[in-house]
């Protein structure tokens, strides 16, 4: 296993912070092209894609940044199967603890 470049990892924790800091400007700029009453609207539309973003990004990016290299250009995509494997345990334990009087 390789070590974790601390470059790296800064590079990615520098980028996502930035894109995270433009959401709420672009949730401004894009309410202020509608009319006043669609304006919440438009702006919880783009906090929505922060979060769909969000979850996208640790059940596929992750995998295919940090993990193990398919001829040095992506990663695989073994630790989503790591994490479905973990995930279905999981639910199989919350059904077995729903069903405890």
């Amino acid at each position: 296993m390789q070590t974790i470049n601390s470059g790296d990892t800064a590079w990615v924790l520098a980028s996502g912070a930035l894109v995270l800091f433009m959401t709420p400007g672009l949730a401004i700029f894009y309410g202020g092209m509608v009319r006043a009453k669609s304006a919440l609207n438009m702006m919880m539309m783009s906090f929505a894609a922060i979060g769909i973003t969000t979850i996208i990004w640790v059940l596929y990016g992750y995998s295919l940044a940090f993990g193990t290299s398919n001829g040095g250009l992506i990663g695989s995509l073994l630790m989503l199967q790591r994490f479905r494997l973990r995930l279905s345990v999981m639910l199989q334990l919350i059904q077995y603890l729903a069903r405890l009087p």
